[in-house]
């Protein structure tokens, strides 16, 4: 990988129109760029391995965002079933919606073990790839934070 600065004479950046929003996407194009060798990030050869370890690392990371958000939408739901009552009583109190909410909390328990356990591996052995573990991670606690699930308790 190298570093090379937008300013840099022969780099042209050109944004790309997208369907609404900011044009945060753009097209780099190199023309007869000379870039000094103090610019290569890492290893000469090693890109594609230096690449898939930060991917590995943000799907970890994403793991755990999405297991402190889905928390953190289980507690706030737990404090509402407490507090709306129907019926005279809290709305927590009724048998399918209690299911529900102990079903979510188990989910979420195995995601938890599941995003830790990943966690522990990285930190025992930080050079290796653990690709198929954090992809694991981050579907199973994705689909967990926004899945089906929490629509049943809508």
């Amino acid at each position: 990988m190298i570093s090379i600065p937008a300013a840099t004479e022969g780099v042209e950046i050109r944004p790309i129109d997208t369907m609404g929003g900011p044009r945060r996407k753009t097209d780099v194009f190199f023309t007869d760029c000379h870039i000094p060798a103090e610019n290569l990030l890492g290893v000469e050869g090693q890109a594609w391995m230096q690449l898939m370890a930060g991917l590995n690392v943000e799907r970890l990371i994403i793991a755990a965002q999405s297991l402190g958000m889905a928390r953190r939408a289980l507690d706030d739901t737990l404090v509402y079933v407490k507090e709306r009552k129907q019926f005279g009583r809290p709305i927590g109190s009724f048998q399918a919606l209690s299911h529900r909410l102990a079903d979510l909390a188990t989910e979420l328990e195995c995601c938890r073990l599941l995003t830790y356990d990943v966690a522990a591996r990285v930190d025992a052995n930080p050079g290796a790839l653990f690709p198929r573990e954090a992809s694991m991670a981050k579907l199973k606690v994705t689909e967990t934070a926004s899945g089906s699930p929490w629509r049943a308790c809508r």
